[in-house]
């Protein structure tokens, strides 16, 4: 058997059978845990920020979206 680190609690758990509906990790509260910041948008993917050349196409292409829409 193989030892694993949870990634909520960090704990060392073990990949036995019948703990492998919570891989990877060690239980459900956990899992649960993990979930939950995903809901609340605790986590997060780094973005460049936009430049203002980005926002005016952006903003031009939301006004020729309005004027197909009518």
């Amino acid at each position: 058997m193989e030892m694993a680190t949870c990634p909520t609690c960090q704990k060392s758990c073990t990949q036995a059978p019948d703990l492998q509906q919570w891989l990877p990790f060690c239980c459900q509260r956990c899992r649960l845990i993990d979930l939950g910041r995903w809901l609340t948008e605790s986590y997060s993917v780094p973005s460049l920020p936009r430049s203002q050349d980005d926002e005016e196409e952006a903003d031009f292409q939301s006004q020729d979206a309005d004027s197909v829409e009518e």
